[in-house]
């Protein structure tokens, strides 16, 4: 017997499984709702590592290529006023680059780069989502990068006699992505800034953190109503908190 598709995707990590929407449409009516297919991929990365500077920095880089078979988007359907998983083909290929160095024996220094070109292929000329081959895939930016700095020093240093402390600020940058797999518009780029603090042994760490410290309001989401409604949603703000973790 031919194993089904979804216990392949239990087994392999080329495939997610198919699956129903979220909301049920048909039900309702006596009718059985539509399930959305199971998404393969063939994926391909290569790359390198090196160690400069007598091991005080670090200098990484890859490549890759991704031929997805079905791949799940959301679209918003305006006869059912639903947003549904739709099934879609594209290709995505792209680079990254990544980087550390010491500036002094407790500071680091990290930055990375990265470029994804991702587009729709395949598709009928006549679908009803208006969408097209060679349009880019929804919410994937070209350019994203991120430079912060790393400070790690003994916890004698604040007069706790074991354990080490720790800090970072990191800014991200993501650039400008289509809103849905019609490009009816452009989600905005942004920058935000993360940060943590934190204190940690061989078994325990505590820690304190920032992400989107400056409180930037983004756009995270986007689709397209009407031709005169267009709406985005905003990213999550300033959110503070505190963790720890144990290891055994």
């Amino acid at each position: 017997m031919e194993p089904r598709s979804d216990d392949l995707c239990n087994r392999w990590s080329w495939c997610r499984g198919g699956g129903y929407p979220w909301h049920s449409v048909n039900n309702p009516f006596g009718k059985q709702e539509a399930q959305f297919p199971t998404s393969t991929s063939w994926t391909y990365e290569g790359g390198v590592k090196s160690s400069l500077l007598d091991g005080r920095a670090t200098l990484n880089a890859s490549v890759f290529y991704n031929d997805v078979s079905k791949g799940h988007q959301i679209s918003y359907n305006a006869a059912l006023f639903e947003y549904e998983i739709v099934a879609l083909d594209y290709k995505s290929y792209g680079f990254e680059v990544e980087g550390r160095t010491l500036i002094t024996d407790e500071i680091t220094l990290i930055g990375g780069v990265g470029y994804t070109e991702a587009k729709l292929k395949d598709l009928d000329e006549n679908n009803l989502l208006n969408a097209k081959s060679g349009n880019y895939v929804p919410n994937v930016p070209q350019w994203t990068g991120n430079i912060g700095l790393e400070y790690f020093a003994s916890a004698e240093r604040i007069g706790i006699d074991n354990g080490d402390i720790y800090a970072s600020a990191v800014y991200q940058y993501t650039d400008k992505r289509p809103s849905d797999v019609r490009n009816s518009f452009d989600l905005e780029s942004y920058g935000i800034v993360n940060a943590r603090l934190g204190w940690k042994n061989d078994k325990v760490e505590i820690y304190a953190f920032a992400n989107n410290l400056l409180d930037k309001r983004y756009e995270a989401f986007g689709s397209f109503y009407t031709r005169d409604i267009q709406v985005v949603k905003a990213g999550l703000g300033r959110t503070i908190g505190f963790g720890t973790s144990f290891r055994f």
